[in-house]
């Protein structure tokens, strides 16, 4: 295992919900619509975003993770309105925040989606336009460290949403086409950055699972075997290991970015069980430490340092996941892992991309809906003080002082 220097300029970050793709939601039994989710606006941090910044600032965190928001800015194809992600650059750069922009956070504009033949040259085209105007905008402002892009948000879940037509293109049986779209176009976009500016680095982000076989079930185990695999396919494409004519090197997987949930130890194939609950203690015997999921993950990977690009929890349940998630990071550092950053997750709540009548209470902050009624405005309430506590004590342990 070699060691990397970390780009970042903090440890603990905190990540705006940042979807864009277009979903479908049930409107009546049996009736489906189609319609874009913009969950930047939705929670009004595309207003509040100096509030935003500026509460992290006391909070300690240094780095976030942000939707450059696609869709909006290329609304018309090949032409870039930056206007729609000015203002979040304006705002790190006043409160020296150092931001992680995923070029494509699950939406693509218009009628363009990641099966579409044209994917690729538009997405090269506006990826290098939206790093020469990020890079512009750093040089007047005065700053020089390496910018760091999470090119496209989650393959492997993009994958599956379009195999289960939760999201555009909604295409059953295609989604090892959009995986194999996506590390195209992760490839050239770099190619091409890297040639105005070789000191990039990227951050490819995905989920990590744990998957089983059903308790008294040895024969469906090598289903469950197989299934586990299937959340390193992006990743092995990226860096060679799988499908090499693709054009896969070590340099396009870059930091690994793993996004880490209470439900992401589950079972398959799901015959009397789907999940091993987190909550309930003592837990399963085939409960893996997140500690240990890291390593797997550096086991495989040696030669690159990892981020754990998305953690939360929801309701009363958020100040004990992140009381345990910081101490498995520790843990995960002793053991060798060679981890930079973790970010906490939503860090403003939001609603569910199906039903927006439904919040999780899984951000930092969730909303005064009273202040919404009378105002309009999404007043941020910090309802669990004590996950607050938690974000500051990561902060002391693993943020150096200025």
């Amino acid at each position: 295992m070699i060691s990397v220097t970390s780009p970042f300029s903090g440890f603990v970050m905190a990540g705006f919900e940042s979807a864009d793709s277009v979903v479908r939601k049930e409107t009546a039994p049996g009736v489906f619509t189609e319609c874009r989710l913009n969950m930047i606006k939705a929670t009004q941090h595309d207003v509040q975003i100096r509030e935003d910044y500026r509460r992290l600032k006391e909070l300690g965190v240094k780095v976030v993770r942000e939707g450059s928001q696609w869709p909006m800015i290329e609304q018309i194809p090949g032409q870039y309105d930056f206007s729609v992600i000015e203002p979040f650059i304006d705002a790190g750069h006043e409160f020296r925040i150092q931001q992680i922009f995923s070029f494509c956070h699950y939406g693509c504009p218009g009628t363009l989606d990641f099966l579409s033949p044209d994917f690729v040259p538009r997405f090269v085209n506006y990826s290098v336009a939206l790093h020469r105007f990020i890079k512009e905008k750093d040089l007047k402002a005065g700053l020089t460290q390496p910018r760091v892009y999470a090119p496209i948000n989650e393959p492997s879940f993009m994958a599956y949403a379009v195999d289960a037509q939760l999201m555009l293109p909604f295409a059953p049986g295609r989604g090892w086409e959009v995986k194999e779209q996506i590390v195209r176009a992760v490839i050239a976009s770099m190619d091409a950055i890297w040639v105005i500016d070789p000191d990039v680095q990227i951050v490819n982000i995905d989920p990590i699972l744990n998957v089983v076989s059903p308790r008294g079930r040895p024969d469906v185990a090598h289903e469950a075997k197989s299934f586990n695999e299937l959340q390193y396919e992006t990743w092995d494409m990226l860096c060679g290991r799988k499908r090499p004519e693709l054009g896969g090197a070590p340099k396009y997987l870059g930091i690994i970015g793993a996004n880490l949930y209470h439900n992401n130890q589950i079972v398959f194939p799901p015959i009397n069980e789907h999940e091993i609950p987190w909550h309930i203690k003592p837990r399963d015997d085939r409960w893996l430490d997140f500690s240990v999921m890291l390593q797997n993950v550096q086991k495989r990977y040696p030669d690159h340092a990892l981020i754990l690009s998305e953690t939360s929890h929801f309701g009363e349940g958020r100040a004990e996941w992140a009381i345990e998630i910081i101490d498995e990071v520790q843990k995960a550092q002793d053991k060798g892992v060679n981890i930079l950053g973790m970010c906490f997750y939503p860090i403003i709540d939001r609603y569910d991309w199906y039903n927006e009548e439904h919040y999780h209470n899984s951000g930092l902050w969730d909303y005064c809906q009273i202040e919404r009624a009378s105002s309009g405005n999404l007043k941020r309430v910090v309802n669990i003080p004590q996950y607050a506590e938690q974000i500051m004590r990561a902060v002391k342990l693993f943020d150096k002082e200025d």
